[in-house]
């Protein structure tokens, strides 16, 4: 259980260029390599929150094509 624990850690880093290759965890989990030591301090994620002027949302659906006369495509 600490195996999976350890491997998960280090998958789930916020840092893409953290990760490990494929084969190292699967090495792992098979008790083929060694456990990797995880880093003393995690990193925090980060999230990018982007400015109302980009959170553009265009709904369209049948019925308001409908309305509007138009034909749905």
């Amino acid at each position: 259980m600490g195996c999976l624990m350890v491997v998960g850690l280090l998958c789930f880093n916020p840092d893409s260029s953290e990760w490990p290759s494929i084969k190292q965890p699967i090495c792992v989990l098979n008790f083929e390599g060694p456990l990797p030591s995880l880093p003393d301090k995690q990193p925090v994620p980060m999230y990018f929150i982007p400015p109302m002027a980009m959170c553009r949302f265009i709904y369209t659906s049948s019925v308001i094509l409908r309305r509007l006369g138009r034909k749905s495509s």
